[in-house]
């Protein structure tokens, strides 16, 4: 899946991922993405990452 159209998926959910294109300068890395858990586990946060895992699946 290109995480790009992933990003903007869930950017209009109000959750942000990013991109695995976003770490390199070349044509690589659209179907990997980076989730950042630099706050403790809580349901709001639970409930996001199972939104990204749903819309992973949809497509």
């Amino acid at each position: 899946m290109d995480t790009l159209a992933l990003y903007n998926q869930a950017r209009k959910r109000g959750i942000i991922i990013t991109p695995g294109s976003l770490f390199t300068s070349q044509q690589r890395y659209q179907n990997c993405l980076r989730i950042g858990f630099a706050q403790p586990w809580s349901p709001a946060r639970i409930a996001a990452l199972e939104e990204v895992a749903q819309l992973l699946a949809s497509e």
